[in-house]
């Protein structure tokens, strides 16, 4: 149902009245506390202050006839607190560090004596006390010091308890959950880098600086587990960034990163080294405009690739090629594309593996700014503008086809906060705006392509431009009241996707026979569709009470409701069909699916405290949290310029017997476009389509073991709901071939049906920052079951069988069950460990960092590739793993599977493959990353640092890219690994 933009701004401004951003929660930090005596009794009006140690601003509060007190929404930092009560001597707390979506209690208890006295007060802050989030905290140093490729932090962002990137689309699975349902923010502020999926990249993860520049990032703050009802639009959790601000002080540093050939190992699937130039330059700057008052900061960073990267994949044999050459002629524009192979094959063999490398070429400019004013004592104004200009030119497997990228991103955001006594209001506002270009070398040859046959695959060619922008507007009430904190309040997000899309056409042959007499057994055209706008919009609004019931016990109760709006096309060009499976009549032009008002989503936790220091805390939760649905995947495919005007015609083994050469290579778009009228492929989306949610309960024990060690011991499991299932309709009937509707094609059904299952044990030891040595430790045992892909709601791989969801029930592809992941920050002064033969001018300044990874392999989807979506073969009593595949790089046993045996007159299996989705496990994953930096200081306003970076320190293989489709000649084979070694030098001149 669409609704008019009238009625979307009087529900969004009825909401506002009363609301809180979605997910400004996780862009600043409260302090609560207790003030009492040494007897613990009340102290009713001690005045507390709060200093940030950076800015100099102050922030305070009294404490209420219960002696306690709340300072809310406190820009992440380190403070200096100070208590203050006549006839009490003054409590003070030094250098105490609020993260974002932290909530610090404080229990205080002053002595008795003059004001003009000072004791100092330490308090425990290691473990959470207040709520039952699950919150991992990067903070500056770790993200400045802890080694990355090409400076992208967003590879650190798996530093915790169930985390996994999906590197393809560059997007975050937490706790099992669909990558596509978590959410990215900078400073609170949607930052996604995409309009129709959340993303920290554009499209397939290609730019390297994300979102923001590590120059510009004080920390990063990735929640999950149960939120509390202020956080909405995401089923999993989130990723917010905080950005630096001006200071007292003016800083800034310049920065440049250089990684050439001749340090980098040999990647292990080539003979030389692969040639690189990577240069990345870097400055910011920052300070006071009016000290106390007015701030700001700047940053730049760019960067320039020119590298020969890795690519591998089956190729034509040279016999094969002469054979069908001599067979069809018109074939010659598809061989042309492909190399010929480079490891021992047979000569009757059809196919080979080619290993080698390609061109590849990328640089970015990005800036990035921010203003912080404080015009008053209660008012606070952040405003921040970014923007950035990545382009890519990527190899593939055929030289020929390229792929080439031209991205646009501009973005920005301002935020207002006024406090007074217990209240506070937060509002903000932002915008996102980012556009792509993509092409790929086959559409400007317009050479058709032939997909999967005997694995040789040069992938697809496309003419893609994508874009468009999000909007947000967010505000927030807080009031404290005795031991309560409410918060009340709500959001609205506009969105906008733009698209216009164009490819070749596709072919698959069902066997050689087949390809030597030119008869795919399926085709795939894609005539494309003019610039579109598709819309949607979300709202929400919450409320909460944290509610401190005793020193020990914190209640955390919520309830928040969104409505998330069914997309719709500008112009009306949104075009779906109902009856079931997408089978029925097309609907009035502009119709998507039903709209859902039910989606309220209530949240329940608590902390309690088992012993009287707070060192021992079991945490508690249960909620509902619901995400709307991507605007990639289905409703992207819904769009048309007209009714009678089709997107995409998908045609059979009979289509092509019936038409002859119009469906035969070379296949022409406009030559078909008469038959797709009568053939319609355009995907349908179920009308009955709710929002996907999850349901996540956590059971947690925290323990403070010193006051720099905390160990965290968690059972965490959900279950997700409603997910998007991809399901093919009308496929050609395996026997005769015939589709079961003649006049439609074989086209994607999209639904809600999917569900998904976690449960994990997570386990955490935690050492900050002291004695020049921070250390992590983090270990998940996990088990992830899904029916599709990571249980996915972007764009799942279809069914085997459409009709049979249960069949495919099994692990999903994030599935992984063991994972230990580890980071050390070490600054050791060596000429106190050495003594005074080493002086601290050459043994001082030194910073050692890693990251350890090691886990269990990802599943592996055998297939077995036909012109039906998503085939499997049979199954065998014989082990699929080969036990030597590190001597043999072969790592499936082809006798283990036996292929579906194809009909003759459809070319299509007989069957269904028994042989259970995602039934094999990939090899493991072992990879160190050091730094070893020093810092120098030039003069007393000066320093200097140096710092190398070895990525997979030990050179370690990680074997990944296992051919999987058992048609492939190549099949078990493997094809490439995760890197080798690469060595990374940068300097730093900080001020």
């Amino acid at each position: 149902m669409r609704i008019s933009r009238s009625y979307q701004l009087l529900l969004t401004l009825t909401l506002l009245l009363f609301c809180r951003p979605s997910w400004a929660q996780l862009n600043t930090a409260d302090v609560t506390g207790f003030v009492g005596d040494r007897t613990n009794a009340a102290i009713v009006g001690a005045a507390v202050q709060m200093t940030n140690i950076s800015t100099g601003v102050q922030r305070g509060a009294k404490t209420n006839t219960s002696g306690r007190f709340v300072i809310p929404a406190l820009i992440p930092g380190n403070y200096t607190v100070q208590i203050l009560k006549t006839g009490f001597a003054a409590a003070q707390l030094e250098n105490i560090t609020l993260r974002a979506g932290e909530v610090r209690d404080l229990q205080v208890k002053m002595e008795v004596g003059a004001t003009n006295q000072v004791v100092d007060v330490v308090t425990s802050d290691l473990i959470n006390t207040d709520n039952p989030e699950q919150i991992t905290t990067l903070g500056s140093h770790q993200i400045d010091l802890l080694p990355t490729a090409s400076r992208d932090w967003t590879s650190l962002v798996t530093q915790g308890n169930g985390l996994a990137m999906n590197n393809s689309r560059g997007t975050l699975i937490m706790n099992g959950l669909p990558s596509g349902g978590f959410r990215f923010t900078v400073d609170g502020v949607d930052a996604e880098g995409q309009p129709s999926l959340p993303s920290f990249s554009q499209y397939q993860n290609y730019n390297l600086i994300k979102g923001v520049s590590k120059e510009a990032i004080q920390e990063v703050s990735i929640t999950r587990g149960i939120a509390s009802a202020d956080v909405g639009g995401t089923m999993s959790g989130n990723v917010n960034v905080i950005t630096k601000s001006g200071t007292d002080q003016m800083h800034g540093d310049v920065f440049w990163l250089n990684n050439i050939t001749v340090f980098n190992a040999r990647n292990q699937f080539v003979n030389t080294r692969q040639p690189i130039i990577y240069n990345q330059y870097a400055a910011s700057l920052g300070g006071p405009i009016i000290p106390h008052k007015l701030f700001y900061f700047g940053a730049y960073e760019g960067y320039h690739l020119s590298s020969q990267s890795s690519v591998s994949g089956t190729v034509p044999t040279p016999q094969f090629r002469a054979a069908a050459l001599a067979a069809q002629p018109v074939y010659k524009s598809w061989f042309d594309i492909f190399p010929d192979p480079n490891t021992p094959y047979k000569p009757t063999d059809t196919a080979a593996l080619f290993q080698g490398s390609g061109s590849q070429t990328g640089q970015d400019n990005y800036g990035d700014l921010r203003v912080d004013y404080y015009p008053a004592k209660a008012w606070q104004t952040i405003f921040r503008y970014t923007r950035a200009r990545p382009d890519q030119l990527t190899p593939n497997i055929a030289p020929l086809n390229p792929q080439t990228r031209l991205g646009y991103t501009e973005g920005g955001s301002a935020s207002v906060l006024y406090t007074r006594n217990d209240f506070l209001s937060e509002s903000r506002f932002g915008f996102n705006y980012n556009d792509e270009k993509r092409v790929n070398g086959l559409w400007t040859l317009g050479v058709n392509s032939i997909r999967k046959f005997s694995g040789i695959d040069a992938g697809s060619g496309e003419n893609l431009f994508q874009g468009g922008r999000t909007m947000t507007i967010e505000e927030k009430i807080t009031k404290t009241f005795d031991h309560h904190i409410f918060k009340f309040g709500g959001n609205y997000l506009r969105r906008l996707a733009q698209r216009a899309d164009v490819q070749v056409p596709e072919l698959q042959y069902a066997n050689q026979s087949d390809f030597f007499q030119n008869i795919p057994n399926a085709i795939q055209v894609t005539y494309g569709v003019s610039l579109y706008n598709l819309r949607t919009y979300e709202v929400g609004s919450f409320f909460q009470d944290d509610w401190k019931l005793s020193d020990r016990l914190t209640i955390n109760a919520g309830v928040r409701w969104d409505y998330f709006a069914p997309a719709y096309a500008d112009d009306d060009r949104f075009y779906n069909r109902s009856g079931p499976f997408g089978l029925g009549p097309y609907l009035p032009a502009g119709t998507s699916w039903n709209s859902q008002w039910s989606s309220a989503s209530p949240r329940f936790g608590f902390t309690y405290r088992a012993d009287k220091s707070g060192n021992t805390v079991i945490r508690s939760g249960f909620g509902a949290f619901y995400s709307p649905h991507v605007l990639f995947g289905g409703p992207i495919g819904q769009v048309r310029d007209s009714l009678t005007a089709p997107t995409r015609a998908n045609f059979s083994r009979n289509d092509v017997l019936k038409y002859g050469s119009l469906l035969q290579f070379p296949v022409v778009n406009a030559a078909t476009l008469p038959l797709a009228v009568t053939t319609d492929s355009t995907s349908v989306i179920d009308t009955n389509y709710p929002n996907p949610y999850s349901l996540q309960w956590l059971l947690s024990v925290e323990q403070q073991l010193s006051r720099n060690w905390a160990l965290d011991l968690s059972y965490v499991g959900n279950h997700g709901i409603h997910l998007t299932t991809t399901r093919q309709i009308n496929q050609p009937d395996r026997l005769t071939g015939n589709r079961p509707s003649s006049n439609l094609g074989t086209f994607n059904f999209y639904d809600a049906t999917e569900s998904s299952n976690y449960h994990a044990l997570q386990a955490s030891l935690t050492r900050r920052f002291a004695n020049h040595l921070s250390w992590n430790l983090y270990y998940t045992w996990a088990k992830a079951l899904s029916h599709t892909d990571e249980a996915d709601i972007i764009s799942p791989v279809a069914l085997q069988n459409p009709f049979n969801l249960g069949a495919d029930y099994g692990p999903a592809s994030s599935d992984i069950r063991n994972r230990l992941t580890s980071n050390f920050v070490y600054q050791p002064l060596f000429s106190e460990i050495l003594g005074q033969n080493c002086k601290p001018w050459l043994c001082d300044g030194w910073q050692i960092a890693g990251v350890v990874t090691a886990q269990s392999g990802n599943p592996i989807n055998i297939l077995q590739a036909s012109g039906l979506a998503s085939s499997r073969p049979d199954a065998t009593s014989v082990q699929p793993v080969l036990t030597d595949y590190r001597n043999t790089r072969r790592y499936l046993n082809a006798s283990a599977f036996t292929k579906v045996p194809l009909n003759s007159v459809s070319g299509l299996p007989a069957d269904f493959g028994n042989e259970s989705r995602n039934g094999v496990y990939g090899p493991g994953l072992f990879n160190v990353d050091l730094s070893l930096a020093r810092s120098l200081t030039v003069h007393e306003r000066y320093g200097f640092r140096f710092q190398a970076e070895m990525l997979n320190a030990f050179n370690h293989t990680n074997y990944v890219g296992i051919t999987s489709d058992v048609t492939s000649s190549s099949f078990g084979q493997i094809t490439s690994s995760a890197g080798a070694r690469v060595v990374q030098f940068s300097g730093k001149l900080q001020f």
